[in-house]
């Protein structure tokens, strides 16, 4: 197999692992009613502006309970705007991170050597595109861990009225 070949395999398997599968749009109480306990939760109320944060107590089709420091509280659902809930996706991005890094440096660094018109180019090629896979898995994987963390929205309706407190 020739080193432009593994290069374009190992490309085209990158971008296809890196596509990331769109979550179900997040419309559904039940999902809020499957949150487990403790979680990293933030909802947002709507007509207010500052959203209560805490941890997940639980959910019932009527309202959500969360622990935040002044104690638990009940919102019912029909104040609700968002929840949100803490997502770690940081070993997943990692992976990602790494792949794409690998694969971006092999393919460049190995491409750019197999540019080179020498009678031993074809070792010269392979030892740069092992260097830039190294490189490159090297940069990616930090970036990918540090993309891991936020909140993504469990459930969501129509915003309502601007914002006041």
């Amino acid at each position: 197999m020739t080193l432009k070949r593994i290069i374009m395999i190992v490309l085209a398997a990158s971008l296809a692992w890196a596509q990331e599968k769109k979550a179900a749009p997040a419309g559904s109480w039940n999902r809020v009613m499957s949150i487990a306990p403790g979680a990293d939760t933030k909802v947002k109320r709507q007509g207010v502006k500052k959203h209560l944060s805490g941890k997940f107590v639980s959910a019932n089709p009527d309202s959500i309970r969360i622990r935040g420091a002044g104690g638990e509280v009940s919102i019912p659902k029909s104040e609700i705007e968002q929840v949100s809930v803490a997502r770690n996706k940081k070993a997943r991005n990692t992976l990602l991170g790494l792949g794409i890094g690998a694969g971006a440096g092999f393919g460049i660094v190995g491409g750019a050597a197999l540019a080179v018109e020498k009678e031993d180019a074809d070792s010269v090629a392979h030892g740069f595109a092992a260097l830039g896979l190294v490189i490159g898995a090297a940069v990616g994987a930090p970036l990918g861990f540090a993309s891991g963390g936020g909140f993504g929205p469990v459930y969501e309706v129509a915003a309502g009225p601007p914002a006041t407190k």
